[in-house]
């Protein structure tokens, strides 16, 4: 079975906030990453930037990436 470690919490910009409902981006991101059965974390880094780093079978990385472009 694979384990997923948190991910740090991933939070969109202020000026984006009023478009977001619960539960957060960061739990969702968690939750659709177990669904796939994934390993990694999220990270915001300076400038506004986030990083990903994320472990698996090429297609379920390939679909993790393209959920995260596209958002829940």
């Amino acid at each position: 079975m694979s384990r997923v470690i948190p991910f740090r919490a991933l939070r969109p910009g202020k000026s984006y906030v009023h478009q977001v409902a619960a539960p957060p981006y960061d739990v969702l991101n968690v939750a659709e990453a177990q669904r796939l059965g994934l390993l990694g974390y999220v990270q915001n880094l300076p400038e506004d930037a986030v990083e990903a780093v994320v472990e698996g079978e090429r297609s379920q990385v390939d679909e993790f990436v393209s959920w995260c472009r596209q958002g829940p």
